[in-house]
Order: structure tokens, then C-alpha cells, then sequence
């Protein structure tokens, strides 16, 4: 694959980390604002709870991954392609698993 591709990969890679990412924080601070207010009846009360775990367990590392993919296909280390599997694979996971229910 040709130098140029690459780097459009990698960027992708880096904008996809820093949104997924950004929406990470997002949704973990949204979640910490609802800790203080009083109960509604009839309501969820642990979907603050929910959303902070769900963010810190598929958004965080997929942003992770999603960096990492960037900087090793940038850096053209070894282990980028593997990483940028990995990564892909993940959030390929993720989509699909919730989509149809499986996760959370």
C-alpha cells in the first residue's frame, strides 16, 4: 500500500479516536451530573450508572485502539496493520453487539 494511503488511514484512525474519545467523556460526565438529583418515581435511577460503565467499557478502549492503530500505520511501526485489526475488529463488535442486543 502506498505512503499516501496510509497517512489517510492513520488520520482517519486519529479523528475516529478523538471522537470516540470526546464522546467518552461526554457521556461519563453526563452521567456523574444526575448523581446529586432526587429520584422520579417511576424512573430509571441507575442509568447514570450504566452509561458510565458502558463508556468505560467500550468507547475508552475502542478510542484507545483506535489511537494506537493511528499513530503505529504514521509511525509505520510493525505492529500497526495488527493494531489497526485489532481496533477494526473491535468496534466491528461493538456496532454489531449492540445493535442486536448482545452486549450491555
Amino acid at each position: 500500500m502506498n505512503t499516501k494511503a496510509k497517512r489517510s488511514i492513520a488520520r482517519l484512525d486519529l479523528v475516529l479516536a478523538l471522537l470516540i474519545g470526546a464522546i467518552a467523556i461526554l457521556v461519563i460526565c453526563s452521567a456523574n451530573v444526575t448523581d446529586g438529583a432526587p429520584p422520579v418515581h417511576m424512573r430509571n435511577v441507575d442509568a447514570g450508572a450504566i452509561a458510565q460503565v458502558a463508556a468505560m467499557l467500550y468507547l475508552a478502549p475502542a478510542a484507545a485502539l483506535l489511537g494506537l492503530a493511528g499513530l503505529g500505520m504514521l509511525r509505520n511501526w510493525r505492529a500497526g496493520w495488527p493494531l489497526q485489526a485489532v481496533a477494526l475488529a473491535w468496534v466491528a463488535v461493538l456496532v454489531v453487539g449492540t445493535t442486536f442486543g448482545w452486549l450491555l
